[in-house]
Parts: C-alpha cells; structure tokens; sequence
C-alpha cells in the first residue's frame, strides 16, 4: 500500500510539471517588424544592410571595442555573408537587403523577434575605406533612431580610389594594431574622395514599427488541437488523484 501511495504522489507531481509546460512554450511569441533605414546623407551610399534579432545580452559590435573579421568584412567591402552566416545559428531572426540605399532613399526590410530580443544593424558607407552606421544591441520596440557613422578601425583611411569601394576599389590597407570602434573622423579630402562625400551629424534613420504577432513557436505545426495536450494532462492528474484517493482510504481501514 505504501508503494501504491508513493506512485500516486509521483503522478500528481508530473502532471503538476506538465501542465505548467504549455503555460511557458505559450509565451514564447514571435513577432514581427518592419524596419525602414534612410540615408540621410548628400553623397554616400548605404551597402545593402544586416539586421539581426537576438538575446539582449549579446552584442555583435559595440564603440570601444575591436572588429570582428565579420563586421570588418562588412565595413570594408560592404559584404554581410560573413556575418550573415556567423549570426545563424545565435540570433532569432537575420535578415539582409536586397540592394543599396541612395542619398534621401529608403529601404524596409522585415524581421521577426521573440519578447525581450535586441536588435543589430549595420550598413557600409561606400564612399569610406572601413566606415559603417548601424544598430548595437537595442530593445526592439517601436520608434525612431537616427544613427552616426562609425569607424571599423580596421583599415586605413586612405581616402584612395584604389581603397574605397564605391570608387571601384578593392584594395585594403589595414591598421597595426586594429584600433577599436569609434566615431568616424569624417572625410578628409587627402586623396579621392572630396568634400561632398562628407556628412554632418547623423547619416542613417530607423524606423521601427511593429506589425503583428505569429503563432508561439512552441505550438505544433500541423495536425492536432492545441487544447488536446492540456486535456491529457488534466486526465492524467484526475487519474492520479483518484488513484491518491484509493490509496488513501485502503491506508485508513488498514491501519
């Protein structure tokens, strides 16, 4: 009878564990949004930019510290496979345009996100040797930033036709040591590139606007009731307290 008494407790608790189960899986929603970038420059052009969503806590490139070979890809040459690639397997969602992004124009691109994820961007400015704007790590809710131009410190500014890819180059020369991410200086005119590729202030806008939500991650593709799984636990926690019940009676005349 004891036995009997110690697998009815056993059952009530898993059946206690399982219904807490759906409760958690419920509130993993995934969300959409859209996020419009501009370019709010007179010259520059804006490679086609990376979005990303993720945990809040994790950061794919911040002021003060060094590039990875994955933004440096991006910052130098505009390419976002690299870091296309490392990102998914971490972040929620990633996403990438489909084109470049001229002075005064616009670009929306789609992204979804789980409650609490962060959001990452980043765009090269082409008319730079290692130049980019973008997003570090913000909460991701409905709004509007506008961004500053950063410097990769990976590449010299040369400022060289021969360096700077919307000039058609395709040469780098790298800095020793790789100095940390920091505010860009701005153009120069030592070389190629002449003062209307400058910028004053902010050289990109984004706007977020939040368009929906999806179905919980969690919840069965096809087939099935989401109800039935919630039904079976509750049969299961009926059939372990009836069989407590017996237990317990059985236990009162015994003894």
């Amino acid at each position: 009878m004891k036995h009997l008494r110690s697998f009815a407790l056993t059952l009530v608790l898993a059946a206690l564990v399982l219904l807490g189960t759906p409760a958690t899986q419920a509130q993993m929603m995934t969300y959409a949004y859209d996020v419009t970038i501009t370019n709010l420059t007179t010259a520059q052009v804006l490679t086609p930019p990376l979005l990303a969503t993720h945990d809040g806590m994790q950061h794919v490139w911040m002021v003060g510290d060094l590039a990875s070979p994955d933004v440096q890809a991006l910052a130098e040459s505009g390419n976002t496979q690299p870091l296309a690639n490392a990102l998914a397997d971490i972040a929620t969602d990633v996403q990438v345009g489909d084109g470049l992004i001229a002075p005064g124009e616009s670009m929306t691109i789609r992204i979804t996100a789980h409650d609490g994820d962060a959001l990452t961007a980043l765009t090269m400015l082409a008319f730079t040797n290692d130049g980019f704007t973008g997003l570090d790590a913000v909460p991701l809710q409905a709004g509007r930033i506008e961004t500053m131009a950063y410097d990769a410190g990976t590449e010299e500014n040369t400022e060289t036709a021969a360096d700077v890819p919307g000039l058609g180059g395709e040469g780098h020369v790298p800095t020793e040591p790789q100095a940390p991410i920091a505010m860009h200086p701005g153009i120069q005119g030592i070389a190629d590139l002449g003062a209307e590729y400058g910028w004053d202030g902010a050289v990109a806008r984004f706007d977020i606007v939040m368009v929906g939500d999806m179905a919980p991650d969690m919840l069965p593709e096809t087939g099935g009731d989401a109800g039935q799984p919630i039904a079976l636990y509750l049969l299961v926690l009926g059939g372990a307290m009836g069989v407590l019940g017996v237990s317990t009676r059985f236990w009162r005349r015994a003894s």
